[in-house]
């Protein structure tokens, strides 16, 4: 039986998603981006590790590519940050050469290509880690996760109607234990069944 990555093995791998995601594409660019969507994310390798059953082995290799990457973009950052430098200067010329700006901007865009290689090189390794079970695994659980922020939101608002009509929300906090227990334990679905509960208490109809 292979050994499961333990929270506490994580850490150091939680540490260096965490890092690395500060350098990722932004996420609401992501979420629009199909080719994005076909791949899995250190944040969600973070975030599911424990449900996916992410072994020892998985976890070593994962955290020996987020150094590597890190590593790899952080100097080329360092790179851009000279080079950018000195495209300012170039620019701040009282007669700008048009050739030698363009030369160093390519400069510049050359650098954030081998950044956006290095991030897809990385997502393509961890996709490659990940067994076909484990990546279906975290697309359905990528999608209860929305489904079950979407309706939170949705019993936010009606909950915040009712506060605004004065009426007494002791019905619905009644649920709030089991709720919160619920999504502790990574349980979706029966968290999203709670949340539709409420919601019908919400909206006046009757709760079996």
């Amino acid at each position: 039986m292979k050994n499961r990555l333990s929270c506490h093995d994580l850490k150091p791998l939680i540490a260096l998603c965490v890092a690395f995601l500060l350098i990722l594409l932004c996420e609401k660019n992501r979420a629009a981006d199909p080719i994005a969507e076909a791949f899995i994310t250190p944040e969600q390798i973070m975030k599911f590790h424990e449900q996916i059953g992410l072994t020892e082995s998985q976890g070593e290799k994962l955290k020996v590519a987020f150094e590597e990457t890190q590593q790899r973009i952080q100097g080329l950052q360092g790179t851009m940050q000279e080079e950018s430098k000195k495209l300012a200067e170039l620019a701040n010329a009282g007669n700008v050469d048009e050739k030698a700006v363009s030369a160093q901007a390519d400069k510049i865009l050359d650098i954030e290509r081998e950044m956006k290689h290095a991030q897809i090189s990385l997502l393509v390794l961890i996709k490659n880690t990940l067994t076909p079970e484990q990546q279906r695994e975290v697309r359905e659980l990528k999608g209860s996760t929305v489904s079950l922020e979407s309706k939170m939101a949705e019993v936010k608002l009606a909950a915040q109607r009712w506060q605004q009509e004065g009426r007494d929300l002791a019905p619905v906090m009644s649920l709030k234990g089991e709720l919160e227990s619920l999504m502790a334990e990574g349980k979706s679905q029966e968290a999203i069944a709670v949340l539709d509960k409420a919601l019908k208490i919400l909206n006046g109809e009757a709760v079996k």
